[in-house]
């Protein structure tokens, strides 16, 4: 077998072995993405560490520090939970009904086969539901094990970037990459900027409201407020619902101020602001990255959109704005 022939064998097999890795990773690609968030999150945290510690105990305590609290918050967050619906009073509930005449109580009985199915249809879904959480549940510590190695061998894969790049091109991803890693420092951790603040205005608008625990809630919205769209309504939306069962007139009026302040004000002119004043990144891109993004990709959009877009703005600064490539 000539040389020449070798090598084309050798270039199609590996080309064949690629193809194979990416259609095994594809499926977790979201895990990727995350990690890569994640990773650009904690990197202030790391960074930090790195003056007292090595790399590895450096990433694993920067990652605590991000799951420790959320799940000591989780797991009081559902104490707080069932206390309350412990509380409620459901005569002053019924009492609010038959009042407005939502419902009438004497017909209730006629729904109760509806509600039946319901129940019935609910249970069967729960082995499928398992199954669901458990493949949630193994994302979840792949997206912790694989954010460990982003941040601890940050600097390692960027050196093996460029080993397998040829020479003359070099210089060229070298400051592909650097403008690069800026943009996604500022696109993620803008995030967690953007996320306090949320919070801060969320525990003002509880504390307002006289809402039961508002230092608890305002935790909580700050961390769904790292997902956009999903984010603060999946707190306060619940806790004007609850608001309503005392004074609907209040309850009404906190979805409302809450949507304007913890929606609205943070992901349509907070998040541009922010991005833009440091990355210089248009604010229409910041949406497509942040807002449309996950409606169009779901919830790995949320990690996909800002990986895409910051690609794209990478090789625009650098090929054609600065012309360094």
């Amino acid at each position: 077998m000539r040389y020449s022939e070798f090598k084309i064998i050798i270039k199609i097999l590996a080309a064949a072995l690629i193809m194979v890795f990416i259609y095994i990773v594809f499926p977790f690609i979201d895990v990727f993405a995350y990690s890569v968030a994640f990773s650009y999150m904690a990197l202030p945290i790391y960074n930090f560490l790195r003056r007292f510690f090595n790399p590895s105990v450096s990433s694993f305590l920067s990652i605590s520090l991000f799951i420790v609290p959320i799940v000591l918050v989780t797991l009081y967050s559902l104490f707080i939970m069932f206390k309350l619906l412990a509380s409620i009073n459901f005569d002053s509930i019924i009492n609010f009904i038959q009042q407005y005449n939502y419902i009438d109580i004497n017909y209730l009985s006629t729904y109760s086969k509806y509600f039946e199915g319901f129940i019935t249809s609910l249970i069967s879904t729960i082995p499928q539901k398992i199954l669901d959480l458990s493949y949630l549940a193994l994302k979840l510590i792949m997206i912790i094990f694989i954010t460990y190695y982003f941040l601890k061998d940050r600097d390692k894969v960027k050196r093996a970037i460029l080993k397998i790049t040829p020479t003359e091109y070099e210089r060229e991803i070298e400051i592909f990459m650097y403008y690069l890693d800026e943009i996604y420092k500022n696109l993620f951790i803008s995030c967690v900027t953007l996320s306090i603040i949320v919070g801060i205005l969320a525990y003002v608008l509880y504390f307002i409201f006289s809402l039961p625990y508002p230092e608890l809630l305002a935790l909580l919205t700050a961390l769904f407020a790292l997902l956009p769209i999903i984010g603060a309504w999946m707190v306060y939306i619940p806790a004007a619902l609850y608001l309503s069962i005392y004074n609907p007139i209040k309850g009404l009026i906190l979805a409302l101020l809450s949507f304007i302040f913890l929606n609205i004000v943070p992901d349509y002119i907070l998040r541009p602001y922010i991005v833009s004043k440091d990355t210089d990144i248009h604010p229409v891109f910041i949406v497509i990255a942040f807002l449309i993004s996950p409606l169009t990709l779901g919830l790995a959009g949320f990690a996909l959109g800002p990986i895409i877009v910051g690609l794209i703005y990478a090789f625009y600064l650098a090929k054609y704005r600065d012309k360094k490539i």
